[in-house]
């Protein structure tokens, strides 16, 4: 039987495979949709179209990096209103294709930052 204390340390493990990582390995044929057609890209969100065992799915998930530049940008996995308007946009995309969304969610919550608050809010 596995220690509490060792669920918590591989939770807080540097050591885990990254997002990016396990779309490449459970998805082919994966493109990924960048921007949200108003202020820019957030790294924080993967989102886009690939195949599922050769069905069509819509993919959004949350990346938090591996190196700390990367763990910067995507601000420790931490989505800004960009990100959660790309996600959107998928998911309008996957009503108008009928295709299932398919969401990998690993992430503290969304960024808090006073500017944030006062633009670009998400609907």
């Amino acid at each position: 039987m596995t220690q509490a204390s060792d669920i918590v340390a591989g939770a807080r493990s540097d050591q885990k495979t990254n997002m990016q990582a396990i779309v490449d390995a459970l998805f082919t044929d994966f493109f990924a949709c960048h921007g949200d057609q108003i202020s820019g890209d957030d790294p924080a969100i993967i989102a886009g179209l690939a195949t599922l065992k050769e069905h069509p799915v819509a993919v959004i998930a949350t990346e938090k990096g591996m190196t700390l530049e990367e763990r910067l940008a995507t601000h420790f996995g931490s989505p800004e209103p960009a990100g959660y308007r790309k996600a959107l946009r998928v998911m309008r995309m996957a009503e108008r294709l009928q295709v299932p969304i398919v969401t990998l969610i690993n992430t503290p919550g969304a960024i808090r930052v006073r500017m944030q608050k006062l633009r670009d809010r998400v609907r």
